[in-house]
């Protein structure tokens, strides 16, 4: 949901990786909306994907030597 007043209710509909999409209003009683949970639109699969390719790549910083005790 992108925001909500005056009796509509707006709603975006995009995912992580689809980047921002379309908006539409509707009136708050319409039954053409539901509650949905945020996470589903993580598209997990290819953000794990993507975390995969950057650990391979040596994406991580350089473990270091801890000089704090030195």
């Amino acid at each position: 949901m992108q925001g909500a007043g005056h009796g509509v209710v707006t709603v975006r509909f995009e995912t992580r990786g689809s980047g921002p999409g379309s908006a539409r209003t509707f009136p708050v009683d319409t039954g053409d909306i539901s509650n949905a949970s945020p996470l589903d639109s993580l598209d997990w699969p290819d953000y794990i994907g993507q975390l995969s390719v950057e650990g391979s790549a040596g994406a991580s910083a350089p473990t270091v030597d801890d000089v704090g005790d030195r």
